[in-house]
């Protein structure tokens, strides 16, 4: 578990890899990259890069009270 004020300024490439269950709690998690981040997890994986944000997932559920879409999309 990561919790309390943590501030961590790296240059390079970094990587936390966790054996078990990984939890992050608090109210403000700021993460910046100049190339790409990268959260893998099981057979899942979300990518945000300059492209824009892509998730490679068996299953992708969105829980929201409300989900509003700018525009017309379709299911692929």
């Amino acid at each position: 578990m990561v919790g309390g004020a943590i501030v961590d300024k790296l240059s390079g490439s970094h990587a936390i890899q966790a054996g078990g269950p990984a939890t992050f709690i608090g109210a403000f998690h700021k993460v910046e990259a100049a190339g790409k981040i990268v959260f893998k997890c099981g057979a899942s994986e979300l990518v945000v890069d300059s492209s824009g944000v892509t998730i490679t997932s068996p299953i992708v559920a969105f829980l929201a009270p409300k989900i509003q879409l700018p525009k017309k999309v379709s299911e692929v």
